[in-house]
């Protein structure tokens, strides 16, 4: 659970730190596929977001998008269920 709680921590700094400039999109987009494939729900709600939205620097990718979304509404995460509400 400590794990998880740094995660979410990092991510957030994280962010806000993209937001800011200080980090780009394409690293965050690393970061969010590494802690997915090691079973971060939320980062694969937040891959689907930002898919969705284009937040990595790329055009948006609703497929990809599909993809997060499913994988995270599955395990329950509420985002990623909304994201797949808004692309159907």
């Amino acid at each position: 659970m400590a794990d998880i709680r740094i995660f979410e921590v990092k991510e957030s700094f994280a962010k806000k730190a993209e937001e800011a400039g200080v980090i780009r999109a394409p690293e965050r987009k690393i970061r969010l596929i590494d802690a997915a494939a090691r079973g971060s729900i939320e980062a694969a709600a937040d891959l689907a977001e930002g898919y969705l939205r284009g937040y990595f620097g790329e055009p948006v990718n609703k497929a990809k998008a599909k993809k997060w979304a499913g994988y995270a509404a599955k395990k329950g995460n509420l985002k990623a269920q909304k994201i797949l509400e808004e692309l159907s």
